[in-house]
């Protein structure tokens, strides 16, 4: 397929072409592809974390290879690893060896460059909260706290230690949110809602400016890692990080960071191996190849690599998470603004059509921005009852809106093979119901800024919607001031809704305020449409256990082991 030039549009040649060839020929093409191995990067993820490329972007695949659901069995992970150490088959002195496509810019919390680095810091750092494989919020150095409308009171665990032997105490608590707050770093605005913090014994009290419950999802992400304040004028810190996690850092380079487990550590008896490698290795070929030859034990592969891992006698976990694939629609444009033409274009997207196409079924088709178990996922927000594939109601909505014979809109995507492949599928089947799409593939950096001046009528990637929280994600892109919302959209009740959400005090309000945007979106015509949710895919060796995807899209390698032999 040939390279999509920024203003290039894509011409797929008569619209009398049915969009089940268009889907056999686009498979074929990505089909090989895969089979050549493909020329799909990860893009860097943005600051505000409404667009992000992440591992789990896979290269596209027709493959429809048969794997078993582990993720439901991945979340008993703990309970297996505790069986295998009745049994004594856990190997205690095993080097584990991940592998990724990408290299974290850093390991001090400020200055880490992009939310993939999460496996690289989380296991040097403990967080204030964590996430559990259910995407639910649990305690961690916060054992537990109260939620008011002007107040998070943080009950700090007693008893623990930094790395370098530092407290762990409300102060050095304090100390740390302190340094993010007033930091010129991409988190500070994660946590612009605290006005103040004052300590009392081991209880931290944030002073909000507004209510802000979803902060507790904000301290289980990257934000909410604490490190020693002690070691704050290290200037060693990117490569030598000082926090209280299972692990200490023993070396950084560009290939990669390696671990040993801190006996220090207050659950040291269920950190289940002696050191973690993660290896920087961006090739897919070259990592795919290393989990056959059995140099390397877990790591992450492409859609498009299945047939090849299965044949190589891989075992093979496959999940859905909190990202997305989408499709927004910037409403300064006079027709994307009608909640009728929304409507419209949502029911001329084949979802299952594009499932199958382009990733062999492995997208679970989807109008909603959460995947089913996560908090907050509502049962009867369908495909089927909000955006059937039915290019008759299609045109008739336009009609209705008062565009019988159509418009011409811009729709802009990374230029990446993934993404532009979706450019393409959207392109034909918006023409079938008479809206012409100008196609523009833009380079990362590229993309991100015109995106975030407002330069696209429309524009497609994936989207994380659940970190650094929810809340987050829904100001970004349906409130007027939304970093990923040019057209300056406002859902109706929006900020009704996100006091809801924020004012929630335990984890059934905060679903319920959830399900509530979710639904008033549909209704409204979303202009944030979700298209489906890719599966994320994971290959390891025999003698690896404990592996789990996380709904919440955090990768976390602290439940991972070896057995013996």
């Amino acid at each position: 397929m040939r390279h999509i030039g920024r203003n290039d549009r894509i011409d797929l040649g008569e619209r009398n072409v049915t969009m089940r060839r268009l889907l056999a020929i686009l498979a074929a093409m990505v089909l090989l592809l895969a089979a050549c191995g493909g020329d799909d990067d990860d893009a860097e993820a943005t600051e505000s974390g409404g667009v992000e490329a992440t591992e789990t972007e896979d290269e596209a695949s027709d493959e429809t290879t048969a794997t078993a659901d582990d993720n439901e069995a991945a979340d008993d992970a703990g309970d297996d690893a505790a069986d295998a150490a009745d049994a004594g088959e856990i190997d205690r002195e095993a080097t584990l060896i991940y592998a990724t496509s990408f290299i974290t810019n850093s390991l001090d919390v400020p200055n880490v460059g992009t939310d993939f680095s999460y496996t690289y810091v989380n296991l040097v750092y403990d967080g204030l909260t964590k996430r559990n494989s259910a995407g639910e919020v649990v305690p961690a150095i916060a054992e537990s706290w109260e939620v008011t409308s002007d107040t998070l009171i943080l009950d700090i665990v007693d008893g623990r230690t930094f790395h370098d032997g530092t407290p762990i105490d409300a102060e050095a608590v304090k100390a740390n949110l302190e340094r993010i707050i007033n930091c010129e770093c991409r988190f500070a605005s994660q946590l612009a809602p605290i006005g103040s913090i004052e300590t009392s014994g081991n209880q931290v009290i944030l002073n909000l400016s507004e209510p802000a419950g979803t902060l507790l999802e904000v301290f289980a992400d990257i934000a909410g890692m604490m490190a020693s304040p002690a070691s704050f004028e290290n200037e060693d810190l990117d490569t030598n990080p000082v926090g209280s996690g299972p692990f200490t850092v023993r070396e950084y380079s560009d290939g990669g960071v390696v671990y040993d487990r801190w006996d220090g550590y207050h659950d040291v008896e269920n950190t289940l191996v002696a050191s973690v490698e993660i290896r920087s290795i961006p090739d897919d070929n070259t990592r795919i190849s290393g989990f056959i030859s059995g140099e390397l034990d877990v790591g992450l592969a492409r859609l498009g690599q299945l047939g090849e891992a299965e044949a190589g006698g891989l075992n093979i976990i496959m999940g859905g998470n909190a990202q997305m694939y989408i499709l927004a629609l910037e409403t300064d444009n006079e027709a994307l603004a009608d909640p009728d033409v929304r409507r419209a274009i949502s029911h001329a997207l084949d979802r299952d059509g594009i499932s199958q196409g382009l990733y062999g079924g492995n997208c679970t088709p989807t109008v909603q921005p959460y995947p089913e178990g996560f908090p907050g996922y509502v049962a009867d927000a369908t495909v089927e009852r909000y955006a059937a594939y039915d290019p008759d109601l299609a045109r008739q909505l336009l009609a209705d809106a008062g565009y019988p014979d159509g418009f011409t809109i811009s729709m802009g995507a990374p230029a990446i093979t993934n993404y532009t492949n979706q450019l393409e599928i959207y392109q034909a089947q918006l023409a079938e119901i008479g809206i012409t799409v100008e196609a523009i593939a833009d380079e990362g950096r590229t993309f991100v800024q015109r995106l975030s001046e407002g330069e696209y009528d429309s524009w497609l990637g994936p989207s994380s919607t659940a970190r650094p929280s929810t809340a987050a994600w829904w100001h970004m892109v349906y409130h007027p001031d939304g970093a990923r919302n040019a057209g300056g959209y406002e859902l109706p009740g929006i900020d009704d809704l996100l006091l809801q959400l924020n004012s929630a005090t335990t984890p059934a309000e905060s679903a319920a305020a959830i399900e509530a945007m979710t639904v008033a979106s549909l209704e409204d015509g979303a202009r944030t449409i979700i298209v489906c949710s890719p599966q994320t895919v994971a290959v390891h060796q025999d003698n690896v256990g404990g592996y789990q995807i996380g709904l919440a899209n955090n990768l976390d390698l602290r439940t991972v082991y070896k057995t013996a032999g």
